[in-house]
């Protein structure tokens, strides 16, 4: 077990130990002695690291998020697996700062900040998702803003875990340790995706402009399954400087139903920058120099102690010596040295002349080795062959390897099994190098397309491409698409189906529901038409003709309740009178 003092891997010297870590993981802030940079050290707790299967569980999804690299998502600089301890370990990018919603709180009622710190979750979120990673675990202790205004979002490849292997909804939420930003899905144990993040996010920005979370995180058992199917709260219904059209698209997104919320992190951060236009900056708080180098670190364990510069920028001073660093700027004669031509074609022949001796001097120490010696960078692809794909798959991703899979037809074989690996199995390659798994299939399988805002003709075309057929289709009302484009297919999109099997369809007719909305409250109203299936932003006027009530209710609406095209406006009218 890591203590604070101990030096990891002969590099990471431990310094604390945060509270921010699922429950089978430990979290440390540690100095890296090579690079002399803080960095978040998580490893896996000593109970789960003596289960092999979810130790390389641990170990591969961190690695899946290694080539993560965005201004908003802390980088992952290290994955492995330490055979001394047994200790699987991850070494990620050290963000100073604070939670999201502790930021907002301190910003008080400043909506332009907040909609532009959400801009850069979203955008953060838009681009794992992007590469087909998920985080699963979004909650102010891994979203955090540094004290420059910039949002770091921490977690990728570790807090995915809880969801993919813990038995029910309680057990995710001990796991992440709070059941307050669960999506209904987790909680219901139901499949996983990237509107989970979308939830998530939309629960934050909730928080972020009333100042108080939307549920519980205390909620266990039958509350909490009874909290996946409630109507949460909205934001506008205690801060009212909340505009109702922001309210509404936040009721969308925290939807029970994944299919009413915004269909990606994108598409809600491009409903947001409506009401930012200006991307008004995040006010920045005030920066405290990094002394903790100084004050924190025991001079015994070989930190650097010295003060840092009042003229050296602070972010450079907490990670160089003061005595190393110079204020001024370089200068590009600096890089010359004076030097004639003829002095520097020298210089360069000399360099060169010295790359080759080195050269010839590695090449015949790496001679002398063993046949089977085994870089530390370099993998060996497993055996995998008469494994199911899962099975291989896992074992393949469990040594560092990517995969990627290859079909059969062969309506003899045993179904779903592996029958080859290129490169074959014994081969030596690089950590990340894919490995193809050839895999048997009784007919040629593909995965159902994204149709959705198609024409017909142009989804029949695509279709035929891999080998589908058109089937049945159906109208639906909705605003999500226009007249005769496509909402959605059956089976789902990206679901594995044999060539020839038809795709049922669902069309937009061009009309739309309007409920009775009289009675009801205006932020509940106004949620109900910002959705997807109606999509019109309510044109809200007073009448004071009329006794106020509380909370505000609609008294009239035009249209009344029925079936309207689509773009129709909607108008609530609420009593103001006294």
């Amino acid at each position: 077990m890591l203590v604070v003092g101990q030096v990891f891997l002969n590099r990471y010297q431990v310094i604390e130990e945060s509270r921010d870590a699922p429950a089978y993981a430990r979290t440390l802030k540690a100095f890296d002695q090579t690079l002399s940079r803080l960095v978040q050290l998580t490893v896996l707790d000593d109970l789960f690291a003596q289960n092999d299967v979810f130790a390389n569980a641990f170990v591969a999804n961190a690695r899946q998020a290694v080539g993560l690299d965005h201004p908003n998502i802390a980088r992952i600089y290290d994955v492995g697996f330490n055979p001394e301890t047994r200790t699987s370990f991850v070494v990620t990018e050290f963000v100073d700062g604070i939670s999201i919603t502790d930021f907002c709180q301190r910003q008080g009622h400043d909506l332009g900040a907040t909609l532009s710190l959400f801009a850069q979750v979203l955008d953060g979120l838009q681009f794992a998702h992007s590469r087909g990673l998920l985080h699963l675990g979004i909650s102010p202790s891994t979203v955090r803003v540094t004290p420059d205004g910039h949002v770091k979002i921490l977690g990728f490849g570790i807090t995915c875990l809880a969801t993919q292997t813990a038995p029910s909804g309680d057990a995710v939420a001990v796991s992440l340790g709070s059941s307050g930003y669960l999506a209904p899905e987790q909680i219901l144990r139901q499949p996983a995706t990237h509107l989970v993040d979308v939830y998530a996010a939309g629960l934050l920005l909730s928080q972020g402009l009333c100042g108080r979370p939307t549920w519980d995180g205390s909620l266990r058992g039958e509350q909490l399954t009874l909290r996946a199917q409630s109507r949460p709260t909205l934001p506008g219904t205690v801060a009212p400087y909340v505009p109702a059209a922001i309210d509404g698209l936040i009721g969308s997104a925290i939807s029970n139903d994944p299919g009413s919320r915004p269909h990606s992190a994108a598409q809600m951060s491009e409903k947001l920058s409506f009401f930012n236009p200006h991307n008004v900056p995040a006010t920045q708080l005030v920066y405290l120099p990094p002394t903790e180098l100084v004050d924190t670190f025991n001079p015994g364990y070989g930190v650097p102690t010295n003060p840092p510069r009042a003229d050296v920028a602070p972010s450079l001073a907490a990670v160089f010596p003061s005595n190393s660093l110079s204020p001024r700027a370089f200068d590009v004669h600096e890089f010359t040295a004076g030097r004639t031509r003829k002095a520097m074609v020298g210089s360069i022949i000399g360099a060169l002349a010295v790359i080759v001796v080195l050269s010839a001097a590695i090449l015949a120490v790496v001679s002398t080795l063993p046949a089977n010696f085994l870089p530390s960078t370099s993998r060996v692809v497993p055996s995998v062959i008469g494994k199911t794909f899962d099975q291989a798959k896992a074992a393949v991703t469990g040594v560092g390897l990517k995969v990627v899979r290859a079909q059969k037809v062969d309506p003899t074989g045993t179904l779903d099994t592996v029958v080859s690996a290129n490169p074959p199995v014994g081969a030596q390659l690089e950590v990340g190098a894919t490995v193809t798994l050839t895999v048997i299939v009784g007919a040629l399988q593909v995965n159902v397309p994204d149709l959705t805002g198609m024409s017909i003709d142009a989804a029949t075309e695509a279709l035929s491409k891999l080998g589908l057929t058109l089937g049945e289709t159906s109208e639906v009302a909705s605003a999500a698409v226009g007249k005769g484009l496509i909402l959605s297919s059956t089976p789902a999109v990206g679901t594995p189906v044999s060539q020839g099997t038809p795709i049922a369809i669902s069309l937009a007719s061009g009309d739309i529901e309007i409920p009775n909305l009289v009675g009801k409250s205006l932020s509940e109203a106004s949620f109900a038409l910002t959705g997807a299936s109606i999509g019109v932003s309510p044109i809200v006027t007073s009448d004071p003709s009329c006794p106020a009530t509380n909370p505000v209710t609609v008294a009239t609406q035009s249209p009344s309740a029925g079936t309207v095209p689509q773009g129709t406006q909607v108008s609530l009218t609420y009593c103001s009178g006294s």
